[in-house]
């Protein structure tokens, strides 16, 4: 797995494919929608907002984010939505 070099300081990283089972400290869209208080739908438009093409994941594989990052995301999520 590959963390983005952006000045987001690795918050969104390219998850595995759909059948491939995911990290246990990444967090996936459906538990980053709970936390978010969001349709997983929005937290997916918002990252790939976030995010430059080339680094976006792609069909058949998931986002995944760093817990770390997470209160910096939802800052920006929170700013993101209200905008």
């Amino acid at each position: 797995m590959r963390h983005l070099d952006l000045d987001k300081s690795e918050i969104y990283h390219p998850g595995m494919s759909a059948d491939q089972s995911t990290s246990e400290t990444d967090m996936n869209v459906n538990e980053l929608s709970e936390e978010l208080e969001a349709d997983p739908r929005q937290i997916r438009q918002f990252l790939r907002e976030e995010t430059p093409k080339p680094e976006r994941p792609g069909r058949g594989h998931r986002w995944e984010v760093d817990p770390q990052g997470f209160q910096d995301l939802k800052r920006r999520f929170q700013d993101w939505k209200a905008a």
